[in-house]
Order: structure tokens, then sequence, then C-alpha cells
């Protein structure tokens, strides 16, 4: 039977090996929580940056469309 630490007896032969073993469990339970909500905010940051380079580019054709509505020369008919 292994020593017992303050009532708690463990198959453990020391503190330090029964502390180490909590540790290492509590930061793998860590990082299956927190491993998805990571991997979600960079999804979600790609989504964000491809969101933004789309608008770019409506930004740019509706600015293109503008210049060739509004400086028609004059004209008449837009179309000509």
């Amino acid at each position: 039977m292994a020593p017992d630490f303050m009532g708690l007896a463990t198959e453990y032969p020391s503190f330090e090996l029964l502390w180490f073993d909590i540790e290492t469990k509590t930061r793998s339970l860590f990082e299956e929580l927190t491993n998805p909500i990571i991997n979600n905010l960079f999804d979600q940051n790609e989504h964000i940056k491809a969101l933004q380079r789309e608008a770019i580019v409506h930004t740019e054709l509706i600015t293109d469309l503008r210049n060739t509505v509004y400086n028609t020369d004059k004209k008449l008919d837009v179309f000509e």
C-alpha cells in the first residue's frame, strides 16, 4: 500500500509523483477543452479574411461602375 497523503491513499510512492500525475491530467483536460475553441477561431479568422478580400473586390467593381456611369462626358446615353 502506498503512503497516505493527508488521508488520501494512493498507488503513488511519493507526493511529487501524485502531483505530477494530477498536473498532467489537468493539462490534458485543458488542452482537450481549448483545442476546439482555438480551431474555430482560426477557421473564423480565415473566413473573415476571405470576406475582406471579397469586399475589396466588390468595392473596386462598384467604383468602376460609378466611374462608368458618372463620367460619361455629358453624353445622353450611358451605354454609348
